[in-house]
């Protein structure tokens, strides 16, 4: 299964792909893209979403300021 990770807002943008989560994060959750880097970013968790069809989930998420 493939895991999108969208920012919530117009449109949806995806900003990232990451592989399959054993656990996903919940709502209100914080999760860091790209770690390891000085750029990285950390994002709170607003809804889950399965698409079982395409074999998608997408977690959608706002910035942390």
């Amino acid at each position: 299964m493939t895991v999108k990770v969208c920012l919530n807002k117009i449109g949806f943008p995806e900003i990232a792909e990451i592989p399959f989560l054993e656990e996903l994060p919940g709502i209100g959750e914080k999760l860091v893209l790209e770690e390891d880097s000085p750029e990285a970013q950390a994002y709170e968790v607003t809804e889950v979403k399965k698409d079982p069809e395409d074999d998608l989930i997408y977690i959608y998420v706002n910035t942390v300021n």
